[in-house]
């Protein structure tokens, strides 16, 4: 069992510090049993890089809202990207974003802030959406037990670079979300189409090498951390050059 003690400083290792904005995504069960489960990891992050910092995860719902059931609940509609991202958006002090595909939780002293207007972004990882602001807080993705395949700010990156309007999203939608108060708002949204992010891993040898992604063992997984502003100064004009990069 990876204790709290043995994740803190794993994660501090490996390149977490005091005041980062953090994107965490995660497979519990790719890293295995851990004391106090998807908690200890969310409050041991907590411990890690607050009380300046920010922990952020996806708390996607495109595999359940769609064009025959459009409706999302801020707080009702349950992530479907795993049990940690569900556990740390149900907590009192928890902010989920507004969106009815791509919406993420926070938790830190900027939570509000960082989530802030994304039901005003009409595709799923605009560069004004929270996966944008991790890059303007020159913040950093940490991955549990789980592969670049599972970076969903490369898809930001994409259409930083415009490869939205050229292959990777369908025309706008209308979908309604449910906000924690009852009010409901209609927004337009995309979804992704043609994306390739099972290809994502191929750059990753190419990332080590320039000091963007650091990789370790935990568990019986590994973990790996990402810089946001490095990681788009490295795709971004690669997609530009090769809009094809992933295929």
């Amino acid at each position: 069992m990876i204790t709290r003690e043995e994740l803190g400083r794993s994660v501090r290792n490996i390149g977490v510090r005091q005041g980062d904005s953090l994107l965490v995504h995660s497979s519990m069960h790719a890293l295995g049993p851990i004391e106090a489960g998807a908690d200890g990891v969310i409050d041991t992050l907590i411990d890690v890089v607050t009380p300046d910092g920010l922990i952020v995860v996806p708390t996607h719902t495109w595999d359940v809202v769609n064009k025959r059931q459009p409706v999302w609940h801020q707080t009702l509609t349950p992530s479907h990207v795993g049990v940690l991202t569900n556990r740390l958006r149900m907590r009192k002090e928890a902010i989920r974003s507004i969106h009815p595909t791509h919406s993420v939780a926070a938790i830190g002293s900027r939570a509000r802030e960082f989530c802030e207007a994304h039901e005003g972004d009409d595709s799923p990882c605009s560069p004004t959406s929270p996966y944008g602001r991790l890059i303007e807080n020159k913040g950093k993705v940490l991955l549990l037990g789980v592969d670049l395949t599972r970076c969903t700010l490369i898809h930001c990156l994409e259409e930083m670079a415009g490869l939205g309007e050229i292959w990777s999203l369908t025309p706008p939608e209308p979908r309604f979300c449910i906000l924690a108060n009852g009010e409901m708002i209609s927004v337009l949204a995309r979804a992704h189409q043609n994306y390739k992010s099972a290809n994502y891993d191929r750059v990753e040898s190419a990332l080590i090498k320039e000091g963007i992604l650091n990789r370790m063992n935990i568990g019986r997984s590994q973990m790996r951390i990402l810089d946001a502003a490095a990681l788009a100064d490295y795709l971004v004009p690669r997609f530009r050059n090769d809009p094809h990069y992933f295929w």
